[in-house]
């Protein structure tokens, strides 16, 4: 499978259990060997879910708004398309 079908069937299970996800923003983790879908629920919450074998299968989903987000902010939301890598293993999300 590849992983463009696979990010969609992973947004489309996510779709039918939670409400209004939006703003996938996969990225790779060279350094870990994963892929890593970061998307928004209800422009709220920030969730990942994360692949260790390209996208055939993907976890449970993780809420990360805490460390990504200000609880002063309105709204949140991963920019797509994905981000990238910092030599220091960082993972940097938008454009």
């Amino acid at each position: 499978m590849g992983l463009d079908v696979s990010l969609y069937i992973a947004m489309a299970e996510v779709s039918f259990f939670y409400l209004s996800p939006g703003n996938p923003a996969p990225i790779e983790d060279v350094m870990a060997g994963t892929i890593l879908l970061l998307f928004s629920r209800n422009t709220r919450q920030v969730l990942v879910l994360e692949s260790r074998d390209e996208g055939e299968t993907w976890s449970n989903m993780v809420d990360i708004t805490g460390m990504v987000a200000l609880p002063s902010w309105f709204r949140v939301a991963p920019s797509s398309p994905g981000g990238l890598q910092l030599p220091t293993g960082r993972l940097i999300v938008g454009k």
